[in-house]
């Protein structure tokens, strides 16, 4: 793929530094928290979705309400699609997908591959065995270190922002 990070094309952490709501983006992956957001500033949104639906790991009539929600404010979802480029200009970046539509707009999100932040937190130092950086759980979230749990992106599976309060 095509892509790479620059001033207009964000992750989701430069994405919480800025100061404005973008005009118009394109999110990469679901990026629901920040699609509603910048939906709710009055930012055009075009969701690109490489999944057959907008969150995969829920069951189909929610993802379906959720885009239903987003168009009806106005966002263009495309999911089971991908961006195969993305072109920074001088006042945008435009997103091409696999079919060759070009959306253009001031903002790219690449909402997608994220990964722990375990390393130099102390977690083998301390008896909590990793694999990949991932803090391995086993029943009710339970690490390999008696007493210690693991919650959210530090375990294996998505990363996604409710994995949290998921058990």
């Amino acid at each position: 793929m095509g892509i790479h990070l620059s001033r207009r094309v964000l992750t989701s952490d430069q994405a919480l530094e800025l100061d404005r709501a973008p005009t118009s983006t394109t999110v990469l992956g679901s990026g629901v928290e920040f699609a509603i957001r910048w939906l709710s500033f009055g930012a055009e949104v075009t969701i690109v979705e490489a999944l057959a639906r907008l969150i995969a790991a829920e069951d189909p009539w929610s993802s379906k309400q959720l885009e239903w929600a987003y168009r009806k404010r106005g966002s263009v979802c495309k999911s089971d699609t991908k961006i195969v480029s993305a072109k920074e200009a001088a006042g945008s970046v435009g997103a091409e997908l696999c079919d060759g539509t070009i959306f253009d707009t001031d903002l790219l999100l690449v909402a997608v591959g994220r990964g722990p932040h375990t390393d130099g937190n102390g977690f083998e130092e301390n008896g909590i065995g990793l694999d990949k950086g991932f803090v391995g759980t086993h029943e009710r979230l339970r690490a390999s270190m008696n007493g210690a749990y693991a919650v959210g992106d530090i375990m294996p599976g998505l990363a996604l922002a409710h994995r949290g309060f998921q058990l």
